[in-house]
């Protein structure tokens, strides 16, 4: 008779219960890894990632564990990953949020390289809006940085 797969349960900030395998989570996951070797029993909790942004991580981490033994992903996975990060800039902060969290290295670099290709060749303003970021420079000192360094405003709409 084959053993039981191991899961671990992860907590949302809403309380919602999210069981990913455990092999899986050990893989990809540094912190919920440094919990099962310090002895940590029970339910991850996830106290500042909501249900759905669990959910995206449960999910990425299964679809690499399920589809190739492990994370890497090597090969044909462009079209799964830009259908897996086809959500808004503000789901994509909340995934980085707890990639950052739970340590995982994978999903932080693809989240960020997401959010880097959707904000390429925004202007200032228009990025200052999408990350709600008050602009403080006195008109003096933004025309002063334009002058200093006109190739980082290259191509901006």
């Amino acid at each position: 008779m084959a053993e039981p797969k191991k899961t671990i349960v992860l907590i949302s900030s809403e309380g919602t219960e999210h069981e990913v395998d455990a092999a899986a989570a050990l893989e990809c996951s540094v912190t919920i890894k440094n919990m099962v070797e310090m002895g940590v029993e029970g339910p991850v909790p996830l106290r500042y990632v909501n249900s759905a942004t669990v959910a995206k991580v449960v999910e990425f981490w299964s679809h690499y564990r399920h589809q190739h033994g492990d994370i890497d992903g090597a090969g044909g996975e462009a079209a799964w990953e830009a259908e897996f990060f086809d959500c808004t800039i503000g789901d994509l902060c909340d995934m980085l949020k707890a990639a950052n969290f739970l340590v995982d290295e994978k999903l932080l670099d693809r989240a960020a390289c997401t959010v880097a290709d959707r904000i390429k060749n925004m202007s200032v303003e228009v990025v200052r809006n999408v990350f709600r970021v008050e602009n403080d420079f006195t008109p003096e000192e933004e025309a002063e940085e334009r002058s200093k360094y006109p190739w980082a405003f290259d191509g901006c709409h």
